[in-house]
Formats: C-alpha cells, sequence, structure tokens
C-alpha cells in the first residue's frame, strides 16, 4: 500500500502475467503509444462509458445505440510519468543503547548498586 504519489520508469521492456489483473482510478486512466494499442482478448471486449457500451464478441460488433459519426475525442490528462521527488533528510534520534548481559552480569557481581540503563528504562515508561 502506497499512500502517496507513486512514479515508475521502466528502461527496458515491463512484463507482468496474473491471473486476473484490475486496475481502478477515481479519475482516469491513461493509456498512451507513439506506435500502437492493441487490447487482446480471447473471447469478448466491452467498452462501457457514459452509460452506452460497444461489445466485440466472435458474433460481431454491438453497441448499446446506433452508431453515429462525427464527434472528436475528449481531451484527458496525459500519461507523464514524473520523478520522483527529492527526500528529505531527518535527523536521528539518538539512541539509547541497548543492554548488554555481559556487562550488567560484571555489574552484578561487582557489587554495583543500581543499573544505570534499567533506572532509564523505568523512568521513560512513566
Amino acid at each position: 500500500q502506497i499512500l502517496a504519489d507513486d512514479s515508475l520508469t521502466v528502461v527496458g521492456n515491463q512484463h507482468i502475467s496474473a491471473a486476473n489483473h484490475l486496475v481502478s482510478a477515481a479519475g482516469q486512466v491513461h493509456l498512451s503509444s507513439k506506435m500502437h494499442v492493441v487490447i487482446d482478448a480471447g473471447m469478448t471486449a466491452t467498452l462501457k462509458a457514459g452509460g452506452q457500451w460497444i461489445n466485440i464478441t466472435p458474433l460481431g460488433i454491438f453497441s448499446s445505440v446506433p452508431m453515429l459519426l462525427g464527434g472528436m475525442p475528449m481531451p484527458g490528462m496525459p500519461a507523464v510519468p514524473g520523478l520522483p521527488t527529492a527526500l528529505v533528510p531527518k535527523a536521528a534520534t539518538p539512541a539509547i543503547p541497548s543492554l548488554i548481559p555481559s556487562k550488567q552480569i560484571k555489574a552484578i557481581a561487582g557489587g554495583a548498586p543500581f543499573c544505570r540503563r534499567c533506572a532509564e528504562a523505568r523512568q521513560e515508561q512513566v
């Protein structure tokens, strides 16, 4: 899950093989090619928009209304992959040193009255 913009640039070819593939967008889906766009369906292809549809099957091409000549293509947002923005460096907070069992055992054996790191950890929990 990506909760921000995402951009993918592949210098070579990209092939995706899946049992099913779904693309869902709240705004636009734009496919762009400088040469050819091929939609290859084994049995049927359906194009639906504005309550109308065109269905291409082995029996023929069917539509919900008679085909009309004219009109013009609707402008859309071009598919231009954007470059990722620069990462903003964040300062890391200094970590509290972890407990080291060998040093704890030495401190206990040496009669240390308390463990400084244990006392710090107790204060953090409050």
